[in-house]
């Protein structure tokens, strides 16, 4: 009996070890690999760099990293390595190169299916395949050169409409107490670009200080970040579901496909991306 307790024991402990052992010599020969390029200090021994890419002012990092390090540097999130490339041709070199092929990663692609209820892949995260390519060939059509000069009266509109605003903020505060904040005022205008794009029409972002859809964008894109978390967690929060994501997600999703709707009903110019999309046959 002692003997099958022990062997028993035994199992279990080589059954737990061996995951940790293979992530832990698959980490080590990355690590080999990429040991020659530079790396920024980590924010833990834990999670290496992966605390910092989850914070708002990631993109501050970034161009500290690149200024210090240069163009290729190496990253480490937990047990897993990458390399951060800033270079514009360097980068274009690698992705028009088969033999440098870079394929999507699930972990980081994944988060970007949040927005969805039920959650699907989408033109970001979606694998090469057929699908993603019948999609890629109809959005690209609405980035070509022309698509893109009709747009950019409806840019310098919508960024002057801002500038107005901001201007008449700032002659009504008191003295010394007009702020402004660049972020939201960039959303605003994204949101509204994006509308014309898209749909061929004002979502009114600009305008309207307390927009709905402004909420839920933002709000999604919170969401979006916040399911970059390891996996052990994902698979909690699959189990006890967090009720205000789950309402939020579906609003989103009712939003949305009023807009696919209405779109459908009112055909916008063949220049927005919805018009595109409702052209492509399913590859399957």
């Amino acid at each position: 009996m002692l003997n099958l307790t022990t062997a028993l024991v035994s199992t279990a402990v080589a059954l737990l070890a061996w995951p940790l052992l293979r992530t832990f010599l698959t980490s080590y020969r990355r690590w080999r690999t990429l040991r020659h390029l530079p790396t920024p200090p980590t924010s833990s021994l834990l999670w290496g760099h992966a605390q910092i890419w989850l914070k708002s002012s990631l993109p501050m990092y970034l161009a500290e990293w690149t200024a210090k390090y240069g163009s290729v540097y190496r990253l480490r999130f937990l047990h897993r390595w990458g390399v951060v490339v800033t270079d514009p041709t360097l980068v274009r070199a690698i992705l028009q190169n088969s033999k440098t092929y870079v394929p999507k990663d699930r972990i980081l692609y994944h988060p970007m299916e949040a927005a969805s209820d039920p959650q699907l892949a989408n033109i970001l995260s979606s694998t090469d395949g057929e699908y993603w390519k019948a999609v890629r060939a109809a959005w690209m059509k609405c980035f070509t050169s022309t698509n893109l000069k009709q747009i950019l009266p409806v840019v310098v509109d919508l960024c002057n409409r801002v500038i107005d605003q901001q201007t008449a903020a700032a002659a009504a505060a008191p003295v010394g107490r007009a702020a402004v904040f660049l972020d939201e005022l960039t959303d605003r205008i994204t949101l509204d670009v994006i509308g014309h794009v898209s749909y061929g029409r004002d979502f009114g972002a600009v305008g309207n200080k307390r927009g709905r859809y402004l909420y839920l964008t933002n709000s999604m894109l919170h969401l979006m970040h916040s399911e970059m978390t390891p996996s052990l967690w994902n698979t909690w929060q699959k189990m006890f579901p967090d009720k205000h994501k789950v309402a939020l997600r579906s609003e989103w999703n009712s939003v949305n496909t009023s807009e696919v709707q209405t779109a459908i009903d009112n055909p916008p110019g063949p220049n927005t991306i919805i018009h595109q999309l409702l052209q492509v046959t399913d590859p399957t």
